[in-house]
């Protein structure tokens, strides 16, 4: 027998293949599987299902690479609530859904909001994966980017000063 289109494990491959559109560029062709995966996740497991959350956090990053960040930042805010009720606001996940946020912010100017949502992610990563971990130095890396576009360059020197000196320590110098 068969499991059917509209079982989760082909919701899954779908994903795949829209994860393999995304990586060439084809944006347009990811979202119509992501929204096909989206709707049997809906049905199958529910919209407060993690993998319901991932499927949208997929299509935003899409939107994102699209430029259409307040589609993006729609989608990302349901991830948020799926992923703070089913995972909780201190999950990795949680945070990466928090920083690509974080990106659509900045990406439209508006680097206050950018710095919050990035604060917030800085906290959860140094709770969960440690202070000398890489993803905490990224987040850093961010931080500092933000400063920079405000004209606070002494506040982003010292965040990539500490940036470099994780990176140093866990990557190597070379």
């Amino acid at each position: 027998s068969t499991l059917g289109e509209e079982h989760p494990s082909f919701a899954n491959t779908l994903a795949t293949i829209a994860q393999c559109h995304m990586q060439k560029g084809e944006y347009d062709a990811a979202l119509e599987l992501l929204e096909r995966c989206r709707h049997i996740y809906a049905s199958t497991l529910g919209e407060e299902h993690p993998s319901f959350a991932n499927t949208l956090y997929t299509m935003a990053q899409c939107r994102q690479e699209k430029g259409e960040y307040d589609a993006a930042l729609d989608l990302l805010e349901r991830c948020r609530d799926i992923q703070a009720s089913s995972l909780g606001e201190e999950h990795p996940s949680f945070a990466s859904t928090l920083y690509t946020m974080a990106q659509c912010r900045r990406n439209k100017g508006e680097h206050d909001a950018a710095l919050g949502l990035l604060e917030r992610c800085r906290d959860i990563q140094a709770s969960t994966l440690g202070e000398e971990h890489p993803s905490f130095a990224n987040t850093l890396a961010t931080i500092a980017q933000c400063h920079m576009q405000k004209g606070e360059y002494d506040a982003a020197l010292e965040l990539l000063e500490r940036c470099r000196h994780i990176y140093a320590s866990t990557l190597g110098e070379e």
